[in-house]
């Protein structure tokens, strides 16, 4: 991907401001193409159909190349929802050049109008700079995998172990998208795809979340980015009023990145019986004393049925000194 975008960079320019794409013959566009799409690399394919979509439509109307047109729309359609792109999808499959009468566009079409009724309101929100939130779908299957691959990903977020030939992930994001307070989400990347996942759950004001990104796209930003959007667009249309998030002790890269995000560090561990290990609780929100803060974060734990519990650390000398214990600003 980082070659393809070294030599074939979207912004690069040459004569009359043309991209180096668009002096590549046909022969050679299909065959990269074909390329990203075995990279998963959605941004590229959607750039090169759009530059052979135009081509097609200043070539010959014969039968072979109005199927060309159709597979190509096809394909750009699919980048642009793998994305979350509704409002590209939505003028693609409405254009002029778009022959809805036939069978495979119609489906698409009816099946974006679906997808878009299912949003969570205000979903243009999920988005800053090049940074694109949207609802975790069974189309994003192999992207998840391919950024999931890392095994420290579903130990420190305490994620199942997947198998890629099973129902398993498949079943996992149905029961994850049947809980109405939790919302699932994949994290795009404008110019790279799909670069992790991120998690949120409000109950009555009260918001738990997680997120993860792969390897390739850590220590970028990209991460304090998306929790940045994520919660912003809870505030302001999800009625968020506070919100947690549990991280490893060891896991430094993400502590500093949460923090960065607005959350304070409590004295308050996280764990689950019968499971080894304890993960440190962080906070966003209004200041209060330690122990309402633990009884809240176990409150939003039964409320949602989860198994984790939270419980202060060295509790009694909380109790006996720091009962009026206030976050620092």
């Amino acid at each position: 991907m980082c070659f393809v975008r070294d030599k074939l960079l979207f912004n690069k320019r040459g004569k009359n401001n043309k991209s180096p794409i668009s002096y590549l013959s046909s022969k050679t566009l299909g065959l990269l193409i074909e390329i990203s799409r075995y990279l998963y690399d959605w941004p590229l394919v959607a750039y090169c159909c759009e530059v052979y979509q135009d081509r097609l439509c200043r070539g010959s109307s014969d039968e072979r190349n109005r199927r060309k047109k159709i597979d190509n729309l096809y394909l750009l359609n699919r980048a642009y929802l793998k994305q979350g792109l509704f409002e590209s999808s939505e003028r693609l499959l409405s254009g002029e050049e778009t022959n809805l009468e036939h069978p495979k566009l119609q489906s698409e079409y009816y099946r974006l109008k679906q997808i878009v009724e299912d949003l969570p309101p205000a979903y243009n929100r999920l988005r800053a700079d090049k940074i694109v939130l949207t609802p975790l779908a069974s189309w994003h299957k192999e992207d998840f995998f391919l950024q999931y691959s890392d095994p420290t990903i579903s130990a420190l977020c305490r994620l199942p172990n997947f198998d890629y030939c099973s129902n398993d992930w498949l079943q996992w994001l149905t029961v994850c998208r049947q809980n109405p307070a939790e919302h699932l989400l994949a994290i795009y990347h404008l110019d790279w795809g799909f670069i992790g996942s991120a998690s949120i759950e409000i109950s009555k004001g009260t918001g738990f979340f997680y997120y993860w990104l792969g390897v390739d796209f850590r220590g970028q930003g990209f991460g304090p980015k998306a929790v940045t959007v994520l919660l912003d667009w809870a505030d302001t249309h999800m009625d968020l009023r506070s919100c947690y998030t549990k991280i490893h002790e060891d896991n430094l890269p993400s502590i500093k990145a949460t923090m960065k995000s607005g959350f304070e560090p409590l004295p308050i561990t996280v764990f689950i019986d019968d499971e080894e290990g304890e993960e440190s609780l962080y906070y966003r929100g209004k200041h209060t004393n330690i122990n309402t803060l633990c009884e809240k974060i176990n409150k939003f734990f039964s409320d949602t049925c989860a198994l984790e519990r939270a419980a202060v650390k060295n509790s009694q000398k909380i109790r006996n000194n720091t009962d009026n214990f206030i976050l620092p600003c």
